[in-house]
């Protein structure tokens, strides 16, 4: 007789049945369990029916296909015959179709551990938390015996012994083994073929045993690492107990089943601990259309190119900054983008070292305790605690992007946008006062200090920042880890982020006025309330000097009011006036201010046709000429763009000065160079020169200045200043760099 059972493998498409073969698939073999079925399987190892297939015998089952379909035609068995398209599994390497065959094989029981599992994994720490619960959690759940034997000739020998009559021994090392051979070859070694050639007697019944042919899993031997490597259990106890188990394991999300599992599963079935404390899983890099990269499909990029086009730190970089459980789309776009950020790093580190080796600045002889400290240098030290406290905090928690994010935040935005663009003027004074040596000093430990955070993330320019500024030990790894120096204040922080975005609407004003930034204004107001005017009043020197502007004003002065102007509504109007309209539009027109002042203050204008009222006209707000204005997150900011003498002459110098500091590089001298300087050309800018020539003459590190043509010199250069002519030329001079 013949039954049906029933499968929850089964899909409902066509018929809904299958036939089923418990001895090729697992689905088949759990079925056939569950029913009874012996797991036949007339197949063996190279995919050839055995004898057990009769007159298909010897042939490889997939050329044995057409013979089965003929010889079911002949008998009258055939019902229909079709060819269909499914998904098949293949090999992954050769891309051959293959064949699930039930053999004898040995499985761990893990099964029998599973609430033991549970507990040793509420034992470790996961980053995300849900890759433990639900994804770890769900596996576990779902676990089966873990089938650890395969049928391959590389790999670690199962060290099973068994005898004719079924006594199996179990062998723990190689001197237990030795003590059971009965003859050991040549060149011996645990690995085949030389392990199967070792004869070892049966302990209980004295007859020869071999070993059994399989290997393990190799999941089976990266289970065991986390002690093996420690040489545990056969020696070194001492370092099992210091060591074990791991700190920390990182692997990608496809490890659930893989590398966090087994080392779970075998760890817990023998020592019932982790073997791990903390986990990071991260996900998979892919191409920029979301594919798993493969040297297959072409889409494979060798992190060896990126790191010859791009530097190896910015690749590193570039994988940190996003967080580390989501899959990564390539792009070497953003690898470029990040390599200019460190770009920026390093020209920060390169105007360090040049002025500080120019002043043969020594930061073993400054006493930081007795530096006049500028807001800025504290400033930037106070953001260098807050970035300590970041980075140590991300590192902590495994959320390294957090940490490279902020890295690069900093070196961009805080110190080379920021305070290097303050202290500029600073290093450029010619001797070693106070105030510039409080601000190589400043500089010097924000940099050091940086390249100690930087090192796990970009170690490559974190040592050569390193070495050139400190080298106190043999390389940066040896530093102890960065701590918060003491100079946090959040109130300061929070005042210099309301100063950069005055600054930065500032920088937005001058463009909507046309107005450079290298010509000064006369004032900025900022009305904001008085919280936070308390916050920014003692950075008013900062904003000065960042925004090139003369006056800071709290409030809205009367330059910065707007004037009330009115519009004629003129359906109001021509109600109300009918004939008299075009003479009351002509009214409106000619007074304006007069119009809207009058119906703020008293409700009206009285004409000799009548009372003008707000119901006659719109009420509008303009700027004074030469006023801009621009909101920002806590009040508006005014610009006076009104320029005098004084201020038009010191714009027509930095003109100069921008222009002959352009000419000193083309004629390609060092930054430490003096030189004699001539100044030729439009009227205007060599007035400016004049009137500011030590301003100039600083600048430009100029010990003369000759107003018309240098008899000699090393380089001429012609520009256009805005419509004006100006002819610089410059002599390399004799002077204290020489």
């Amino acid at each position: 007789a013949y039954k049906i059972i029933l499968g929850e493998h089964v899909e409902a498409e066509r018929t809904g049945c299958v036939h089923t073969a418990p001895g090729h698939g697992e689905e088949d073999f759990e079925v056939g369990r569950k029913y009874g079925l012996p797991p036949f399987c007339p197949v063996d190892e190279r995919g050839v029916f055995t004898e057990d297939a009769g007159k298909y015998s010897g042939k490889l089952i997939w050329n044995a296909n057409k013979d089965i379909i003929e010889d079911l035609r002949k008998k009258g068995l055939l019902l229909y015959e079709e060819t269909i398209v499914h998904n098949y599994a293949h090999c992954w390497r050769c891309h051959t179709p293959i064949i699930y065959r039930a053999t004898t094989q040995w499985f761990y029981r893990v099964t029998k551990i599973r609430d033991e599992l549970f507990k040793t994994l509420d034992e470790t720490s996961w980053t995300p938390k849900w890759a433990k619960n639900p994804r770890m959690k769900n596996w576990l759940e779902n676990i089966k015996d873990w089938c650890i034997s395969r049928q391959r000739f590389w790999g670690t020998p199962i060290p099973v012994w068994e005898c004719p009559d079924g006594h199996i021994l179990v062998v723990g090392s190689k001197e237990e083994l030795l003590k059971h051979a009965e003859s050991v070859p040549e060149g011996f070694n645990l690995h085949r073929p030389w392990v199967d050639e070792i004869k070892v007697k049966c302990p209980v019944c004295g007859k020869e045993m071999k070993r059994v042919p399989d290997v393990l899993d190799v999941w089976f031997d990266s289970a065991v690492c986390s002690w093996a490597e420690l040489g545990y259990p056969m020696n070194n106890k001492e370092y099992f107990d210091k060591y074990w188990p791991s700190e920390w394991i990182v692997e990608a999300h496809d490890q659930i089943r893989g590398w966090f599992y087994s080392q779970l599963a075998v760890s817990t079935g023998i020592f019932q601990k982790p073997p791990y404390r903390r986990v990071l899983m991260h996900g998979w890099a892919l191409d920029e259309e979301g594919r798993p990269m493969s040297k297959s499909l072409g889409n494979f990029i060798s992190p060896v190119d990126v790191a010859d086009t791009y530097g190896a730190d910015s690749f590193r970089m570039y994988v940190l900054s996003s967080a580390p459980w989501e899959d990564k789309r390539f792009s070497m776009n953003v690898i470029k983008e990040i390599h200019r950020q460190l770009s920026i790093l390093w020209s920060v580190y390169y105007f360090a070292t040049t002025y500080m080796s120019l002043d043969k600045f020594d930061p073993e002889k400054v006493n930081p305790t007795t530096l006049p400290l500028r807001i800025e240098d504290k400033w930037i030290l106070s953001r260098l605690d807050s970035l300590i406290e970041k980075v140590t905090q991300a590192i902590e928690r495994d959320y390294f992007h957090e940490g490279a994010n902020a890295l690069l935040k900093f070196a961009v935005e805080d110190l080379s946008h920021w305070y290097v663009r303050l202290i500029r003027d600073r290093t450029w004074v010619e001797e070693n006062t106070p105030d510039k040596l409080a601000a190589y000093w400043t500089l010097y430990t924000v940099l050091v200090t940086y390249a100690k955070l930087l090192n796990p993330f970009a170690p490559f320019i974190a040592e050569e920042i390193y070495q050139n500024l400190s080298g106190k030990m043999p390389s940066v790894t040896a530093e102890s880890w960065p701590r918060p120096l003491g100079y946090k204040d959040e109130k300061l922080e929070k005042g210099m982020n309301i100063v950069k975005e005055v600054v930065e609407t500032t920088s937005s004003l001058r463009q909507k006025a046309k107005i450079k930034l290298r010509w000064p204004v006369k004032q900025v107001a900022i009305d904001i309330d008085f919280e936070k005017r308390s916050l920014i009043e003692p950075l008013t020197d900062v904003i000065k000097d960042a925004a090139n502007v003369k006056e800071i004003i709290f409030g809205v002065p009367d330059w910065a009011k707007p004037i009330k102007t009115v519009k004629p509504v003129m359906s109001s109007i021509g109600r109300d006036f009918r004939e008299n309209t075009p003479k009351i539009i002509e009214i409106i027109k000619e007074n304006s201010e007069e119009v809207a002042k009058a119906i703020e203050d008293v409700g009206y204008y009285e004409t000799p046709y009548g009372k003008i009222t707000k119901e006659h006209v719109e009420v509008l707000e303009e700027l004074p000429e030469g006023v801009f204005s621009e909101p920002i997150s806590v009040g508006v900011v005014y610009l006076n763009t009104k320029i005098d003498e004084e201020l038009l002459m010191e714009a027509y110098a930095r003109e100069v000065i921008r222009r002959v500091q352009e000419t000193r590089k083309q004629a390609e001298y060092n930054v430490s160079d003096y030189i004699v300087l001539g100044l030729e050309g439009d009227e205007d800018l060599i007035k400016a020169s004049k009137s500011l020539k030590d301003y100039v003459a600083n600048e430009t590190r100029s010990t003369e200045i000759v107003f018309g043509k240098l008899e000699e010199y090393d380089l001429k250069t012609e520009w256009d200043v805005d419509g004006k002519t100006l002819i610089v030329y410059v002599k390399r001079a004799e002077g204290p760099s020489q």
